[in-house]
């Protein structure tokens, strides 16, 4: 049996492969054999009892998990088995998170990381919790405005005005503990782009507005709920879920060289893709407009792809 997803072999045993176990448990579990070569042939360790207890307590110490260790003979042949189950939480190495895909082991980064910690947390992205936004911070006007709308299409009585915006971030769920969530900060922050790079707030116009009305006027022009769009997640219309998305082929380049490096510039990127700082400037703003990839953190941020990578 070779090498796979769930099957190991390593011929001595080292701390290293910690990472190994760390891998495994982040994914679908597996087996890892001391004592075997790459082609699965038996060739034994020397000192397979002192293993026994000392595989087992670095696994403990240092990763947190309790994994069965079994010592089997094959053709005559001490072998180390090491059991590990797929883990419901994410596991990390000294503060790295590894990955066992195929007959690999990858260490996560950068977006793949994000999504990993998300998946495993069972959050969802605009359920994250931001630790340097408060309820006070948000905009009074854009509470007014939904309460008013709520009130207004039955889905809020007239005693729910008397919510504190604490208690309504609540009954929405919007709080995580104390900490506010992305989806408020986007909802009620007069600023979201301040906490979240890529994001804005486009008023909606009746139908029956003026047509000169001015688009960022909060006034009687606009005396309708607010519309909060933003890039994370968003589809667009009339694509679906696992639908490939009409990219040129430099665009899916580019979306593909972001995934290996989340904090790749622009010097980079013209240089490998032999284009001009300018066309890749453009390139990565229609990214962005389209919902594909956003920014965090600024100019000594990240690129983070929003586009499901299985359709690249």
């Amino acid at each position: 049996m070779s090498e796979s997803q769930i099957v190991e072999y390593k011929e001595s045993w080292r701390d290293e492969y910690l990472k190994w176990i760390c891998g495994f448990a982040n994914a679908q579990g597996g087996v890892i054999y001391i004592g075997r070569k790459d082609d699965g042939t038996p060739c034994g360790v020397e000192d397979s009892k002192r293993l026994l207890e000392d595989i087992p307590n670095k696994v403990r110490d240092v990763l947190g998990l309790i994994v069965d260790v079994d010592l089997e003979t094959m053709d005559g042949k001490d072998v180390v088995k090491i059991i590990v189950p797929e883990n419901p939480y994410p596991v990390n190495y000294k503060g790295e998170y590894h990955y066992r895909t195929g007959s690999t082991k990858q260490l996560l980064q950068g977006s793949a990381l994000t999504s990993f910690l998300l998946k495993k947390t069972g959050k969802k992205w605009d359920a994250v919790p931001l630790e340097n936004d408060a309820v006070d911070d948000l905009d009074k006007e854009s509470f007014d405005i939904f309460y008013r709308e709520a009130v207004r299409s039955g889905r809020m009585s007239a005693d729910d005005l008397k919510l504190s915006r604490h208690d309504l971030l609540e009954k929405l769920n919007l709080l995580d503990g104390e900490y506010l969530k992305r989806a408020a900060v986007l909802l009620f922050h007069r600023n979201p782009e301040k906490w979240i790079t890529g994001s804005f707030v486009k008023p909606n116009r009746e139908p029956n507005a003026r047509p000169n009305a001015r688009p960022n006027q909060k006034s009687e022009d606009i005396d309708n709920k607010i519309n909060t769009q933003f890039k994370k997640g968003q589809k667009r219309p009339n694509q679906r879920p696992n639908q490939r998305p009409n990219l040129s082929a430099r665009q899916t380049k580019i979306l593909s060289i972001i995934i290996q490096k989340d904090r790749t510039t622009i010097e980079e990127l013209s240089e490998v893709l032999n284009i001009g700082k300018t066309t890749v400037k453009e390139e990565l703003s229609f990214l962005q407009q389209e919902g594909f990839l956003m920014r965090e953190g600024g100019t000594r941020g990240r690129w983070v792809v929003t586009l499901d990578t299985k359709t690249l």
